[in-house]
């Protein structure tokens, strides 16, 4: 009998431990979901929008009216800020998941994280010579984050300008990451034969980071690990700030690097933007004229707004472009692509025609 209890408990223990999730993925199959609702409130109160912008995205705006993405968990906290505001959405997943249900085939032009990985793998395999890939770290949930280099001698490092473009700081915006792969492919097509495109690799070191959030992406969750990741930076009031697993990584590695200019490609809005977003100052009146006249030439041919973060849209701390121009002064935009964060797989070639010509300016202006 002792030696039945016995064989019984060291049964009880192992199937325990092979029904555990591991470390890397407990949140993964924590059944408990990321819910964001989404409201729209209409105020000249500067002071109310302040105190909303202090712990709430505002994601856009028109005139005086505002949509504002809030938590669940963090709804009657919101309600109290903006007792006028309306709900737009329950849940701002909730269209994408009705349009797939509607049309299966409606995100078949859409890739995977496993095979976002697997491109890239392809890419630096057969073109060794000027495409170069690598892991700057992993996320909360243990999956890679990947930077693909292009440059005529991508192994080695040369006094060439550094830059870098990322996508999918939201998970949810997986159009940035799908355009970013295809304008990546094309630069890889196109180089030793299509001039402009040679001129660009061959002169700068050009870092891609595809998905900056692989935990959101792969669950189509626009937060990571619970927390807005382009409101977690360090920024000059808070510069202590610990940030969450991917974006600690990419600031890592932004650190590792001499970035001169980067962009970081959002959905949706149709905005070319530059620093300040944490505060309605303006960068002093050189880097002013920079931007500027950065981002005009780049929304000159997709008719894209161009402007101030905390102009365009509201003030917005704990941003990726304001952590790098504080930083290292580097030319910084953060652009928000066409009118959806998922449109549907047959826009794509439409959106990377709106990205392709504003994109190569950005990287030829340096």
């Amino acid at each position: 009998m002792k030696v039945l209890f016995r064989t019984l408990l060291v049964f009880i223990a192992a199937s325990a431990f092979f029904l555990l999730p591991t470390q890397s993925h407990a949140n993964s199959l924590n059944p408990q979901k990321e819910v964001l609702s989404s409201w729209l409130l209409t105020s000249k109160d500067k002071n109310q929008l302040d105190a909303i912008a202090k712990d709430f995205e505002i994601v856009s705006k028109t005139g005086n009216n505002f949509e504002i993405y809030v938590p669940h968990a963090k709804e009657q906290q919101f309600k109290k800020l903006a007792p006028r505001a309306v709900l737009k959405s329950q849940d701002i997943s909730r269209e994408l998941n009705l349009a797939i249900k509607k049309d299966p085939n409606y995100l078949s032009g859409y890739r995977t994280f496993a095979q976002v990985q697997a491109a890239l793998q392809t890419l630096a395999a057969q073109h060794p010579q000027f495409v170069h890939l690598s892991q700057i770290g992993i996320s909360d949930e243990g999956r890679p984050q990947w930077v693909l280099k292009l440059s005529d001698n991508a192994q080695n490092d040369e006094e060439e300008p550094e830059l870098m473009i990322t996508a999918a700081t939201h998970g949810d915006e997986i159009i940035t990451t799908e355009t970013t792969l295809r304008f990546v492919e094309e630069l890889v097509a196109g180089y030793g034969t299509n001039k402009r495109i040679t001129n660009i690799i061959d002169n700068n070191e050009i870092f891609f980071i595809p998905v900056v959030n692989p935990d959101g992406f792969t669950k189509r969750e626009r937060y990571a690990a619970g927390r807005d990741p382009n409101r977690d930076y360090p920024w000059p009031e808070k510069e202590q700030r610990v940030s969450v697993p991917c974006i600690d990584n990419l600031i890592k590695f932004f650190h590792s690097r001499n970035i001169v200019g980067s962009i970081d490609f959002h959905a949706f809005g149709e905005l070319v933007m530059y620093p300040w977003a944490y505060s309605r100052q303006a960068p002093d009146s050189a880097d002013q004229l920079i931007f500027a006249n950065l981002a005009n030439q780049m929304s000159e041919i997709n008719a894209y707004t161009a402007g101030q973060i905390s102009q365009v849209i509201y003030i917005a701390k704990g941003s990726s472009a304001d952590y790098y121009y504080w930083k290292n002064n580097t030319i910084a935009m953060a652009v928000e692509l066409t009118r959806s964060k998922a449109p549907n797989s047959d826009q794509i070639p439409r959106i990377l025609d709106e990205t392709r010509e504003m994109t190569l300016r950005f990287l030829e202006n340096f």
